[in-house]
């Protein structure tokens, strides 16, 4: 399963490469926004804030479906999520909000394990997504004018 969300995010990163007017700016965008983000699931691991289930014992590189994760949400920084880009109060709110959100859902269904007791895990992945949305739009634009 966690092959075809792979697939798809790359497929996805793809289609916004080839459609872009600017393929290369589009395609370093892409990357580092992915960059960034395996770099902050790879120390959140060495933390030991939280796991992947399924046997992943790697803990100091997320898997690769979390990796495609952050190029879908390099794609919605510029699609659905525009409008907070200006606006980085609301979206260190909403960054704090959705990343508790996805966190519980991912615990919920046995994606994620926490290894630090839970409500202080979900509060740490809160307080980390308001840093990082705002950090992923400033990410996006820097990159963005390469």
């Amino acid at each position: 399963m966690n092959w075809i969300v792979s697939a798809a995010a790359l497929a996805l990163a793809g289609a916004r490469v080839a459609a872009s007017p600017r393929p290369k700016k589009e395609l370093f965008r892409l990357a580092a926004i992915g960059l960034l983000g395996v770099a902050v699931e790879a120390a959140a691991l060495r933390a030991g804030l939280y796991g992947y289930a399924g046997g992943w014992s790697a803990w100091w590189v997320p898997p690769a479906w979390v990796a495609a994760l952050w190029l879908l949400l390099a794609a919605a920084l510029e699609s659905a999520l525009k409008p907070l880009e200006r606006r980085p109060g609301l979206a260190a709110a909403a960054g704090a909000a959705g990343g508790a959100a996805v966190f519980a859902l991912e615990l919920g269904l046995g994606a994620a394990r926490s290894i630090a007791p839970a409500p202080l895990a979900l509060a740490a992945v809160a307080a980390l997504w308001a840093l990082l949305l705002p950090l992923a739009f400033f990410v996006s634009r820097a990159a963005g004018r390469v």
